[in-house]
């Protein structure tokens, strides 16, 4: 994503004197984050008084957000960046002129005591980090009621929805647009059954290939997740490790207070020589930018291996605080979205690693003479007496982590670490399915690991803290990847206020385009509007079309062979060698999981913008909400002309997008709400076919478009 204040300068090029003029205007007063939103916004609260959690509607409100965020609607997390504890109000609504906000889904009023009677107070309170959306405009409303509808018919109306009744004002942490990225899933054998239980709680079941892809440590091995030396590009952004015991060498040593180090003979499966390979692997892809979400014994595993010390330059001690005893928690920077829990409370659960310190500790300054590097922030750590078992370099129940955040190494151009305590919050029941043996002990003749196939999975959460901080990780951690984006091509402004520009990602190359209020009288020039990339069709729904001998058709394997395209054509629907290649062009990937079985993952959709400035054509006869059409036509680097819905703002004076969904019919293709950014279709050209085979840029198109109105 390209940083605002990248945004500030392009438009500062563009009329400097008229920035200046605005940043001197008086009457500015709302801070930086704070948005006004309209009456009729909706607001997800996430604090117990309104989000109880007996149903489990907190843990789906993240589920919920994802639907909206894949249907192209804008989510914004609300987090007051001045509040001093997780409990603490984010923003409220007083009664005033309008009545105070009341839940649309289910239509059931909520009080203070949350007993169903009338609320009594002229003030509502939002705490723990609530997501509210903007409905103002009548077609978004559409499409988020029918979102939420169909939500509540497949998991009943356990999320509670407040409906504004007035304006309000909320401080805006993060503007959450898109599907969040893929999750590279580190798996050896236990992992997804974790995962599974986590969105079985958000209501995201059945999401291999979408919401996460399976790598084992022989996949990364294999360069799973390797940068691509061709193109650069990054096959996911962020590696999620449960619960990874490397070799296991770590969990069988103890700690020699002599030598200062943990000694004793190693165990496992896996060698010492393949887990440095992947620690070192994992290491690379964050020195890259990329992200790691490492829990229990992963976080021993990376931190004590030499090629490791992502966070701590020395390693870590492990488990000084036991289960079920006293405990003082402490929770530090409630303002970061990773944090927020609300009025909920985190226990210490069992785990391989359930706390931590780094070394060298010296406990009278700890954390100051710490191991850890300064960009590391200690989410919580608590207070309690010394286990006593525990044998290892501390000599006080004080100053123990469960929940800690930094940079690679301590350098903030590097990838973004979390690390959790524990990994299992969440406990599973299967009713029915067939148990099977996954891991036989050949010395003992007897299985060694069962695992149930079929089934119906029910996960009830163990420590609702702890799994809010799970879902916060995952759905907050796309925004600590750190950017490498660039602008070559030219931006296009527009009398309705809004600026056009393209951009790319290197290494990578994969392409963004983006509107931006350009108003710079207003309280947030250069504030994105949308992200085209984001917005494209899944690859089964989005029109894509080429011509051949003057016939436009599309791009599909019904209309091409693999004659066509210079191949052979082999294997078994729908993963023939065509298939693969035709969709790889229409946005999914063949990927095939650790069992063999091939599956198609979504891919990223828009070529690098290099040097294609967009034309903008206005179509005075086709009205959409008042205003003529518009459409944005820009090429990128993959050989690909999109053609994208870019409305006119019909109110340009205020700080947002202000425009109608687009619906309507191409080659018979139906176009149903259209988001604003959103592609209506993409043409490649039907004299590329014999290259497609290579897989490589087409760079030909690369060009700004030239369009003229022919009267015909």
């Amino acid at each position: 994503m390209l940083r605002k204040d990248t945004i500030k300068r392009v438009l500062t090029g563009l009329a400097l004197m008229s920035l200046l003029l605005a940043f001197a205007m008086p009457g500015r007063a709302l801070a930086v984050k704070e948005w006004v939103f309209p009456e009729g916004s909706y607001i997800i609260p996430m604090d117990s008084q309104y989000q109880p959690e007996g149903d489990n509607g907190i843990f789906e409100a993240y589920g919920l957000v994802y639907k909206l965020l894949q249907q192209g609607v804008t989510v914004y997390w609300c987090v007051n960046e001045e509040k001093t504890s997780p409990d603490a109000v984010d923003f409220s609504i007083d009664k005033n002129t309008g009545d105070p906000p009341f839940p649309a889904y289910p239509v059931t009023v909520i009080n203070d005591a949350g007993d169903g009677a009338a609320i009594p107070t002229d003030i509502i309170e939002y705490k723990g980090g609530p997501f509210v959306i903007n409905t103002s405009r009548y077609d978004v409303k559409q499409l988020v009621d029918q979102i939420i509808a169909d939500w509540n018919t497949e998991h009943g109306e356990n999320v509670n929805i407040h409906e504004a009744q007035r304006d309000f004002i909320a401080p805006v942490s993060r503007v959450m647009r898109g599907t969040p990225p893929k999750i590279a899933l580190l798996d050896e054998g236990k992992n997804v059954t974790i995962l599974q239980n986590y969105l079985v709680l958000a209501g995201l079941s059945d999401y291999m290939g979408l919401i996460y892809d399976l790598v084992t440590p022989q996949d990364i091995i294999n360069g799973a997740i390797d940068q691509n030396p061709y193109t650069g590009e990054e096959p996911y952004n962020i590696l999620w490790a449960p619960h990874w015991e490397g070799s296991k060498k770590y969990t069988s040593k103890t700690w020699d207070p002599v030598s200062q180090s943990y000694v004793g003979t190693a165990s496992g499966t896996l060698s010492e020589a393949d887990e440095t390979i992947v620690v070192q692997k994992v290491a690379d892809f964050l020195d890259r930018g990329n992200a790691l979400f490492a829990e229990c014994a992963s976080i021993e595993v990376f931190e004590w291996h030499p090629d490791g010390h992502f966070l701590a330059s020395s390693g870590i001690a492990k488990n000084g605080l036991k289960n079920g005893t006293t405990i003082t928690y402490h929770y530090n920077d409630p303002t970061s979205p990773y944090t927020q829990i609300g009025d909920w409370t985190f226990d210490l659960e069992g785990g391989h690693i359930h706390n931590w310190k780094a070394i060298p500790i010296d406990d009278a300054t700890y954390p100051s003479g710490s191991g850890y590097n300064s960009t590391v922030v200690r989410y919580l750590y608590g207070d309690g007496t010394l286990d006593t078992g525990y044998s290892g370099p501390s000599t006080n129940g004080d100053n123990w982590d469960m929940y800690v955040a930094g940079h690679y190494k301590g350098d903030p151009s590097k990838g973004y670490v979390v690390y959790l305590a524990g990994h299992k919050y969440v406990q599973e029941t299967v009713v029915g399915g067939t148990k099977v043996c996954v891991k036989w002990d050949k010395k003992k003749n007897k299985c060694k690991q069962w695992d149930t196939i079929g089934g119906t999975v029910t996960a009830t959460p163990i420590n609702t803290a702890a799994v809010r901080y799970v879902l916060n990780t995952l759905l907050n951690l796309r925004y600590d990847v750190i950017p490498k984006e660039f602008i070559r091509s030219s931006p296009v402004t527009t009398s309705d206020n809004q600026m056009f520009l393209g951009s790319f990602e290197y290494p990578g190359f994969k392409g963004h385009f983006r509107s931006y209020n350009s108003n710079l009288s207003s309280a947030e020039p250069g504030d994105e509007y949308y992200d085209s990339a984001l917005l494209i069709p899944n690859a089964d729904n989005r029109l894509l079309i080429f011509d051949r001998y003057g016939e436009l058709l599309e791009f599909n394997t019904t209309n091409i062979s693999a004659a066509d395209v210079g191949i052979v054509d082999s294997g078994t629907s729908p993963f023939t060698s065509l298939e693969i290649l035709i969709n790889s062009f229409r946005g999914k990937t063949a990927k095939q999981d650790k069992d063999g079985n091939w599956y198609y993952s979504e891919s990223w959709k828009l070529g690098p913008v290099k040097h294609s400035t967009p034309a903008l054509v206005t179509y005075d006869n086709v009205t959409v909400g008042g205003q003529p059409l518009r459409i944005a036509y820009v090429a990128d680097g993959w050989g690909i002309l999109h053609a994208f819905y870019a409305p006119v703002d019909s109110n340009p004076a205020n700080d947002q997008l202000d425009a109608s969904s687009f619906s309507g019919e191409v080659m018979g293709h139906s176009l149903t709400n259209v988001q604003p950014g959103g592609e209506l279709w993409a043409y490649l050209p039907g004299d590329y076919l014999p290259y497609l085979h290579d897989q490589r840029n087409m760079v030909t198109l690369d060009v700004s478009p030239k369009t003229a109105k022919v009267l015909v």
